[in-house]
């Protein structure tokens, strides 16, 4: 009896020896895949970490630099819109000036022709023909050198046209009446003041256009620097919104690593389950 005991208990530690060296070494190999595959998962957690933390800066620079695009873009936007505004007061000021010697030029016009019509009017009463004398001839002649002068004062003759009167030429005769002298220098003057009021005229319209123009790109560009300038705002806002450290992108492989996991998992489930029958049977 004594040796079926001793033979039993014998048998039993024995079976219980090799189930737990059969545990132990499933225990280490399980151990020891898991170490390995959480080993190369942990590799590639850091590439993906990395990879991500790489996209993240390129796209973190990648908006910094539109960010400073816009911007500069929307600094000489404004530079032109205020060079445009500075063009356009020049601009109204040149035209403002034009109209000014319109308005000048009219009104000398005006008055040249009211003399004229005088002078005309003057002219048209008949005058007795009668023999002249050199006295006569010198009174009309230092008349019509008095009234060319006073003319040429006023702006109605130009010195060449005064020049001629002095010297007694093209045209000028001192031996004529009076008022044909005065008919001589009223339409001379009233021709002169016309040109020049309708250059006038013409110098107001291209400045009128000139004006125009500037006033439209001056619109234009404030338009656009207001564009250029709230585009600006809004790339600063998305790159301050941005997290540094962004999360790695979606195209990225998760199912790898989970799936290793998954694998190491079922390893040591599936050692562990062999040996507890072992246990149970020691």
């Amino acid at each position: 009896m004594d040796t079926m005991v001793n033979t039993a208990i014998h048998t039993f530690l024995i079976d219980s020896q090799e189930a737990l060296a059969i545990w132990a070494t499933l225990t280490i190999v399980a151990l020891a895949a898991f170490t390995a595959l959480a080993a190369t998962a942990r590799r590639e957690w850091s590439g993906v970490a990395r990879a991500g933390a790489g996209w993240a800066r390129r796209r973190r620079a990648g908006l910094a630099g539109h960010a400073a695009d816009r911007r500069r873009y929307a600094d000489e936007i404004a530079v032109a819109a205020q060079r445009a505004a500075r063009t356009a007061r020049r601009r109204h000021d040149e035209w403002a000036a034009a109209q000014t010697s319109v308005g000048t030029a009219w009104t000398a016009f005006d008055t040249a022709d009211a003399r004229h019509r005088r002078t005309v009017l003057a002219a048209s009463i008949p005058v007795p023909p009668r023999p002249l004398t050199p006295s006569d001839v010198s009174v009309r002649e230092r008349h019509m050198h008095r009234a060319a002068t006073e003319a040429f004062h006023r702006g109605d003759l130009s010195i060449d046209q005064l020049f001629d009167a002095l010297a007694s030429r093209n045209g000028w005769n001192p031996c004529r009446d009076p008022a044909d002298q005065e008919l001589i220098i009223g339409s001379i003057a009233r021709y002169r003041r016309l040109q020049t009021y309708l250059s006038a005229s013409a110098m107001e319209r291209v400045a009128g256009h000139n004006a125009h123009i500037a006033t439209s790109a001056r619109r234009s560009l404030d338009d656009e620097a207001f564009t250029a300038e709230i585009q600006a705002r809004q790339a600063y806002i998305r790159l301050a919104r941005e997290v540094p450290q962004h999360r790695r992108p979606r195209a990225e492989p998760r199912l790898p690593w989970q799936r290793r996991r998954s694998l190491a998992t079922v390893a040591v489930g599936s050692a562990a389950t062999a040996v507890l029958p072992i246990v149970r049977l020691a």
